[in-house]
């Protein structure tokens, strides 16, 4: 659990990188081919594609539209440290 200044240290640094790329997978700190590497990953373990999933940390919310191009037809709800 991160106390309150990590947490402002956190969300400073990737407003900070939106400020400079915009939405953009360097504004995430990840190289856009290793984002999708872990969503081919993710989709590899998916068995039910009409499930729902929670991302977690999910920036831009990229895995969703990777998701639906697969066939996904569940919900999909995305949380990110920063909620803008």
């Amino acid at each position: 659990m991160w106390n309150d200044k990590e947490h402002r240290f956190a969300v400073d640094n990737y407003k900070s990188a939106f400020d400079k790329f915009g939405v953009d997978s360097k504004s995430l700190f990840i190289p856009k081919s290793q984002q999708h590497f872990c969503f081919s990953a993710l989709y590899e373990i998916t068995a039910n594609m009409q499930g729902s999933v929670l991302d977690i940390g999910c920036g831009f919310a990229d895995l969703y539209p990777f998701l639906k191009a697969q066939g996904f037809t569940g919900e999909y709800t995305g949380i990110d440290i920063v909620p803008e």
